[in-house]
């Protein structure tokens, strides 16, 4: 059996096309932090996602960075995670290690889609993405 290798460089350039749209329109993943969690915010409001968090001044310098989004609090899409596309489950997980973080004092790494927000201009960037970090 004889390939075709015209047929099956073009297939492999439709895919890596395909690829490069999907990643395209998921926005570009900015890292936040190191950083403290200085407030916590839970409100039935669906504009904020109803959990955010205040960072200190140095998570409020990275947020500046980042077009279009609130220079102060992050949401963590806890009321409509499926919208914003997380589980639930992932948005609760962020949320607890948020938490964590606010009662012992501790730093985090932050990862936002810069597509994600909740809120008008300038909206609530939307946590991806939570570590924590040893003190």
């Amino acid at each position: 059996m004889r390939l075709n290798y015209k047929n099956i460089f073009r297939g492999i350039a439709v895919f890596g096309a395909l690829l490069c749209l999907t990643f395209e329109s998921q926005g570009a993943a900015r890292v936040v932090g190191p950083a403290k969690i200085t407030r916590l915010l839970t409100t039935d409001n669906i504009n904020f996602g109803n959990c955010m968090a205040l960072l200190d001044g140095t998570g409020q310098a990275a947020l500046q960075a980042i077009s279009g989004c609130n220079d102060q609090f992050v949401s963590f899409g806890c009321a409509a995670a499926d919208e914003i596309g997380l589980s639930r489950s992932e948005a609760q997980a962020h949320w607890a290690a948020a938490q964590l973080a606010f009662v012992t004092g501790g730093r985090v790494r932050l990862v936002i889609q810069d597509n994600l927000r909740y809120g008008q201009n300038p909206g609530y960037c939307v946590v991806t993405e939570i570590q924590n970090l040893p003190n």
